[in-house]
């Protein structure tokens, strides 16, 4: 009897060692995927980053010669010039600001309604005929201004970049 009680008295001891053994692989195991996982997510995270660094670069630039051309240009000029670089937006549009990408956006439906009312304006004969679609075509271009301002206004605040002031010469007396 007494051999048979050191035995399960070793058995029981080498049975503690052996579950210890294997809780200790267990938790090595879950250590090492858990710092793989946070290590792949601060990868990711870093990847991300820099493409967004990128994108909202390239935003700014495409963004400011957006508004030089509502500016200086006609509707078609500046919708090809949007139309032209609409694969480069949708490709970006994970990395864009939310409000930059709706902006650009809708600036692009503007001026595809602007470009169709002008092609109907054409077509209209006589001043009184004109009269609403031209009122309506007049409030494009302030409407595409306006909304390009606020999309360069929010690729400087999330870039912390100052917003450019020019300066003109003040009238002199």
């Amino acid at each position: 009897m007494e051999i048979l009680s050191k035995l399960l008295t070793e058995i029981v001891e080498a049975s503690g060692i052996i579950i210890g053994a294997v809780l200790a692989i267990l938790g090595g195991i879950a250590a090492t995927w858990y710092r793989a996982r946070k290590t792949r997510q601060i990868r990711i995270d870093e990847i991300m980053a820099e493409k967004q660094v990128e994108a909202n670069r390239e935003a700014h630039k495409r963004i400011e010669l957006l508004r030089s051309s509502l500016m200086q240009q006609c509707n078609r000029e500046v919708l090809k010039y949007m139309d032209d670089r609409i694969a480069w937006i949708l490709d970006r549009r994970p990395y864009l600001p939310a409000l930059f990408y709706n902006n650009w956006m809708s600036i692009r439906a503007s001026l595809r309604e602007a470009t169709i009312l002008e092609g109907t304006l054409e077509e209209l004969k006589g001043p009184q005929q004109r009269t609403g679609p031209l009122d309506k075509l007049h409030k494009y271009k302030p409407h595409c201004e306006k909304l390009a301002g606020e999309a360069l206004a929010e690729l400087e605040r999330i870039m912390d970049l100052e917003p450019v002031e020019l300066k003109y010469p003040s009238e002199s007396k």
